[in-house]
């Protein structure tokens, strides 16, 4: 009897330690949870000090109400009894606490329209474009000076060439005009590359002078011939049927049948001459006595005055 007792007794202490781990574990993890929600908003409140200085006054003020709450978490017993419940302040308390205060100093702060008056625009608006000129008067010296620099290359490389003035070209152009030279010299400057060499240049130039010359004062025209005119005047006659159309080819068509019927009677006329000299060099020349007679009758002819009178009356 005594045995089963103690064992209750044992049992029932056993219990009641167990419940007060039990409730010590329950309070610690409660004041654990809190701590880390406390330690949350502190970060958070440390960011905003960051940001903005003026709000460090509003901010002391939330981090002294915060330590009285952890304060009031901190009295609370260690090891509280079984018949009270454990103390903890609830995070939508802490949370609500945390808007309260913030909300309080944003509506404090003073209106942000004094940054925008026209006093202040026009400030900022005079800043801007004191500013502005000073780069723009800076960028605009360091572009003069680089123009001024590369007008200063350019120029010695055309005095190089010969092209700066026509004093220079007269060195090395002296056999055209006065007019032919200050034109290649402006189409030197105008076509030429600067970089161009010496030699090359004044080759390409001196086409251009050959080119000039030659249109300004041209070679006299060779006199003409009985060629050229008569290739002109079929140049003429072929203009004229030009616009003959048909009649043009009916004349060429008849020019051709006359050639050849002229050709047909003239060929007729030379072979009957032919064959009378052949009759009469046969029977005549051949012949001593005949031609003895020919060659007398032809003296009298010609040598008669009565046959002089005659063939002058004649003709």
């Amino acid at each position: 009897m005594m045995t089963n007792t103690r064992k209750n007794i044992a049992v029932e202490v056993a219990a009641s330690e167990e419940a007060e781990d039990n409730k010590n574990l329950k309070y610690h993890y409660n004041m654990a949870k809190s701590n880390e929600q406390l330690e949350d908003i502190l970060d958070e409140l440390s960011v905003i000090k960051n940001n903005n200085v003026a709000t460090e006054q509003r901010l002391g003020n939330i981090e002294n109400l915060l330590a009285k709450l952890a304060t009031k978490e901190e009295v609370a017993p260690i090891t509280p009894l079984a018949s009270t419940s454990t103390t903890s302040i609830p995070y939508d308390e802490i949370k609500n606490a945390v808007h309260e205060e913030m909300d309080s100093y944003y509506n404090a702060m003073s209106d942000s329209a004094e940054l925008l008056s026209d006093k202040t625009l026009k400030r900022l608006g005079t800043i801007f474009i004191e500013l502005y000129v000073e780069e723009i008067e800076k960028y605009l010296e360091k572009d003069e000076k680089e123009r001024e620099c590369k007008r200063n290359v350019y120029l010695q490389k055309r005095k190089a060439q010969g092209l700066m003035t026509i004093e220079q070209v007269v060195e090395w152009a002296p056999q055209y005009s006065l007019e032919i030279q200050r034109t290649i010299r402006y189409i030197g400057m105008k076509i030429l590359d600067e970089n161009e060499s010496v030699e090359k240049a004044h080759a390409i130039l001196k086409v251009w002078g050959d080119a000039l010359q030659t249109i300004t004062s041209p070679k006299p025209s060779p006199p003409p011939t009985l060629k050229s005119w008569w290739f002109y005047r079929w140049n003429r006659f072929r203009q004229m049927t030009d616009k003959w159309g048909l009649l043009q080819w009916y004349l060429v068509i008849l020019g051709i049948i006359a050639c050849v019927l002229f050709s047909s009677l003239y060929q007729n006329r030379v072979m009957d001459l032919d064959r009378t000299n052949r009759i009469f060099y046969k029977k005549v020349i051949m012949n001593e006595k005949r031609k003895k007679n020919y060659h007398e009758q032809d003296s009298l002819i010609h040598s008669d005055s009565f046959f002089k009178t005659y063939w002058c009356l004649e003709h």
